[in-house]
């Protein structure tokens, strides 16, 4: 049985190569491309629907259980180094995995954590009366959240490794740069319905319902998703398009047979490129992290909001940072030929900025808090699509993606963790300017890490 099972999760194998005229093979190859494409976007968006929710559920289980923002922060602190560690092995893991099984066994492992999540309070009650002694939610709460965050690291690198395999590296900017808004849509789904949600039903409705929803969503993933077009009897997107970066090209040294240590040592390890743009992740992550999971909070507690319209607020974080990734990534393919770094450092700036005007505005300025969270997301996206992801598969080739994002995306969780726990001790000890001073910061530090990179383009193009 579990040979069988690891047989399933493997890479899925080339087969013979179809015999088809060139018109053919167009049409065969755009169908795939274009299920490829809709296929990852919506199973990695039905990830952000179970992991996101945590942030609007915060206000309400604070106002209910009486937890400090220290203690939530640890809980969100635990789910990104769970998150950070699993996201590199899994990424490494992925370059030899068929995302079809891989992801879809992840995203639903992450409904049915969600779920355990909702009856935490059972579980810490039953508890407490078996061993005779007082066993606080807070305890379930961080082990299924750090759980969750295992989970979720199994879709994250699935994205990249697809993507790259269907997508050369000419139009990978604006590809992927579409495609990176997947988890902007899933994010605004959930805060835009789930403040609602938690408002009408309790904060455990914010776990059980977006559980039971992406349960589905890992059926949809099985149906509709495949592995590379080699598997397929399609040559690969190189080759189709006769696209090749210079290392792509002339190199004979790396296979499909060599091995893991091989791909990953030769394309990122020994690359300078990726540490910088791994160590910039970090800082990337803290903003980014900062505003998504506290923006609700400091909404309700700084401006007097309601969780509702909290919630719908700081969704436009996600809603606005949908046309911020993709411009960014249009960008760089349009008018800096395939240089990212460039656009990355000019959204940093700017998100920078727009969180400061945030920080400034008085209470009673709903719509220009709106707006500015608004720009928030629109200079957000850009970075973090562009520099633990797009930039990362780009210096490291498409052989070895998954693990390219695996490392930079275990820095940007290190990051997310020093955010939640970090915001939290820092917001009780020192009011909201505590976590503004952590979240700009760190987007000035990334702006500077970068920098050596400015005029970075694919490995040696």
């Amino acid at each position: 049985m579990f040979k069988k099972f690891i047989k399933i999760m493997k890479m899925a194998p080339a087969i013979e190569r179809l015999n088809i005229d060139k018109d053919e093979l167009q049409r065969v190859y755009r169908y795939w491309r274009i299920r490829a494409f809709y296929s990852v976007f919506i199973g990695y968006a039905f990830f952000y629907i179970c992991r996101t929710n945590l942030s609007i559920a915060m206000p309400r289980i604070i106002q209910d259980l009486g937890y400090s923002k220290t203690q939530m922060g640890i809980v969100t602190s635990l789910f990104y180094v769970t998150y950070a560690i699993a996201k590199f092995t899994n990424g490494v893991l992925c370059d030899k995995a068929n995302p079809r099984y891989f992801m879809a066994l992840g995203l639903f492992l992450a409904s049915c954590v969600n779920i355990f999540f909702a009856f935490s309070p059972a579980m810490a009650s039953n508890l407490t009366v078996v061993v005779g002694a007082t066993i606080s939610p807070i305890f379930f709460f961080a082990l299924f959240w750090a759980i969750n965050g295992y989970m979720q690291s199994m879709g994250s690198p699935m994205g990249p490794k697809v993507m790259s395999s269907w997508f050369s590296i000419s139009e990978r900017g604006t590809k992927y740069s579409v495609y990176n808004t997947c988890h902007n849509v899933g994010a605004f789904i959930i805060m835009a319905v789930g403040g609602w949600i938690v408002q009408k039903w309790g904060w455990q409705a914010g776990f059980y319902i977006p559980g039971m929803f992406c349960a589905l969503g890992a059926l949809f993933v099985v149906n509709r998703l495949r592995d590379r077009p080699e598997s397929l009897g399609l040559p690969s997107v190189n080759e189709y398009r006769n696209d090749y970066s210079a290392m792509e090209k002339d190199n004979t040294k790396i296979t499909d047979s060599s091995t893991l240590k091989e791909i990953a040592w030769h394309y990122v390890f020994s690359n300078y490129r990726i540490w910088l743009l791994a160590f910039a992740s970090l800082f990337v992550y803290i903003i980014r992290y900062g505003l998504m999971d506290w923006a609700p909070t400091y909404l309700v507690e700084a401006k007097g909001s309601s969780i509702g319209f909290a919630g719908l607020k700081a969704s436009v974080i996600e809603l606005f940072g949908i046309p911020g990734g993709i411009l960014a990534g249009m960008a760089t393919d349009f008018f800096l030929k395939g240089r990212r770094i460039p656009v990355a450092i000019i959204c940093l700036a700017c998100l920078g900025l727009s969180a400061t005007a945030l920080f400034f505005v008085p209470p009673g300025h709903p719509i220009l808090d709106t707006v500015l969270l608004a720009a928030c997301g629109f200079f957000t996206y850009g970075p973090q699509m562009l520099i633990p992801g797009l930039a990362a598969i780009d210096f490291a080739t498409r052989r070895a993606a998954g693990t390219a994002v695996g490392l930079t995306g275990s820095f940007s969780y290190f990051g997310a963790m020093v955010s939640g726990v970090g915001s939290g001790i820092l917001i009780d000890k020192f009011g909201w300017n505590g976590g503004f001073y952590l979240w700009v910061g760190s987007a000035l530090i990334a702006m500077f890490l970068v920098l050596p990179l400015w005029k970075a383009k694919a490995l040696s193009d």
